[in-house]
This record gives C-alpha cells, sequence and structure tokens, in this order.
C-alpha cells in the first residue's frame, strides 16, 4: 500500500514494528526529528514515545498486530491528520468575525457563528 505521493511515514529511530514489512507501507527511519518532512506520520514501537512537538502526528503500533490491521490504523490516521491540515488552512483563510453589537436580531445571529 502506498500513501500520497506528498505524504511520509516515518519510523521513530530505535523502535522495531512487526509485521510493518508485512504491510507493505514505504516508511523513513526518522533518526533527526528536526528534519521531518511534512505532512507526515511518525509510527512508532510499543513503548516509544516521540517528542512532544511530534506528538500530533505519532501513532503507537500494537505488538503482534496482524499487517492488515497496521494498514488501516496508518490509513485512518493519515486521514485524520489530512483533515486537520484541511481544517488549519480553512481558518486561516476564514474572514474575522465583526464587531459584536447587542442591539440587533442580526448581530445575535452572527455572534453565534463567530468565536469570541
Amino acid at each position: 500500500m502506498k500513501t500520497a505521493s506528498s505524504f511520509h511515514l516515518y519510523v521513530m529511530d530505535g523502535g522495531q514494528i512487526a509485521a510493518l514489512a508485512e504491510a507493505g507501507l514505504e516508511t523513513e527511519r526518522l533518526e533527526d526529528p528536526a528534519l521531518i518532512e511534512e505532512p507526515a506520520l511518525v509510527l512508532l514501537a510499543p513503548g516509544q514515545t516521540a517528542p512532544a512537538d511530534l506528538a500530533p502526528i505519532a501513532l503507537e503500533i500494537p505488538l503482534n498486530v496482524p499487517a492488515g490491521t497496521i494498514r488501516e490504523l496508518v490509513r485512518v490516521a493519515v486521514e485524520n491528520i489530512e483533515l486537520k491540515l484541511r481544517v488549519t488552512d480553512l481558518e486561516s483563510e476564514a474572514l474575522p468575525c465583526p464587531p459584536r453589537r447587542t442591539s440587533t436580531a442580526s448581530s445575535l445571529s452572527s455572534s453565534r457563528r463567530c468565536a469570541s
């Protein structure tokens, strides 16, 4: 299984993940977290922990998991990261909310749509 060409799958250095080769995933060993290319998913062996800045894009693969389960876990994690990136993009494109006015019904409805 190949992920999107622009998505990077890393295995945290020092981690051994059983059945990863059987899953057919193309991964790169992550020796230096500063060199990570995003978008990315970092796969962790059981008991490994990711550095705090990589935790949102890290997934610990349970011990003795079949290859099909690993593929599905990675697929869902990649989709989750892609959705989060899309939300971030959309939020950055969103127009700021107008100043609140409390005297009209239309301002009340607009204040419900905008976070304060």
